[in-house]
């Protein structure tokens, strides 16, 4: 059996042993929406926060270098938001109805589960919002576009000017 990838990036999923009841496709397919539900969050976070960092004066550019090399650094701020920054890249290669389904579905399980879940619950209404605003079209970063409207910002490095 071929080990399904998550979002667009072809990177997959190793083998989990569960050692529960939980059938292993469930548990993929629960592991798929985790990662995601992380990864998005990841961006609008970092969206957040390079936008407070913008609109106190500091360069988008200056704090997304901060960013990679601090304990803050991830997956998302190393090879996603490089491309936001340069050309407002929105990684148009993944619906925003289905990463709002994701989402809602993570919400979901959490509700019947009886676990903790308000900031999964925030990430999903930023999408939700950005749902509402853009409709069902491509592009897994339109959460961060509604945050740049919302701000009247936008996320981009400008060029540094030659040494």
């Amino acid at each position: 059996m071929r080990t399904p990838c998550w979002r667009s990036t072809g990177r997959c999923c190793p083998p989990l042993r569960t050692g529960s009841p939980t059938s292993e496709n469930t548990a993929l397919a629960i592991r798929l929406l985790l990662v995601n539900l992380l990864w998005f969050g990841q961006a609008v976070a970092t969206a957040e926060a390079l936008l407070i960092a913008q609109g106190a004066g500091i360069g988008v550019g200056a704090m997304a270098d901060v960013l990679s090399s601090s304990p803050a650094s991830s997956a998302f701020i190393r090879d996603d938001l490089p491309s936001l920054l340069a050309a407002g890249d929105y990684l148009t290669s993944f619906g925003l109805h289905r990463i709002h389904d994701q989402l809602a579905a993570v919400t979901s399980l959490a509700e019947q589960l009886g676990s903790p879940h308000s900031l999964a619950d925030a990430v999903r209404q930023v999408h939700e919002d950005a749902l509402r605003q853009y409709g069902p079209v491509d592009g897994e970063l339109l959460a961060v576009a509604l945050l740049e409207g919302q701000a009247g910002m936008l996320l981009r490095s400008k060029p540094q000017p030659p040494s």
